[in-house]
């Protein structure tokens, strides 16, 4: 690939990155809350929709989320996923371009070494 080629490759990541204006990491889990009463016999509440993520330290956090709410919260997770998979293409973009740079740099000095 050219060094304009991934030029345009790399303005096109950024572009789309940009347009990303909110998002969240996490998951959407189901659960089902179970409570004894006092006859003995269990009574099962739910499902109720969390939002499941982990903060900067590590700690795991737990959201309820209302049921009106569920296809925000899974197109904001979407957001975060293809900012992760636009964030990863644009490492390997540059890791190319670095590489093309490299191989262009010990081009020119063998050039100029042949000339000598």
């Amino acid at each position: 690939m050219s060094m304009e080629s991934l030029d345009k490759e790399q303005a096109r990541v950024l572009q789309e990155i940009s347009l990303i204006n909110t998002m969240r990491k996490g998951s959407i889990n189901s659960q089902k809350n179970k409570a004894v009463r006092k006859d003995g016999s269990v009574a099962e509440y739910g499902p109720y929709s969390t939002l499941t993520y982990k903060d900067a330290d590590g700690k795991t956090h737990t959201e309820s989320i209302a049921a009106g709410d569920l296809d925000f919260y899974r197109s904001e997770i979407e957001k975060y996923r293809r900012f992760q998979e636009l964030s990863a293409e644009y490492v390997r973009i540059s890791e190319e371009k670095s590489r093309l740079t490299t191989q262009m740099t010990l081009d020119e000095q063998a050039k100029k070494n042949r000339k000598s």
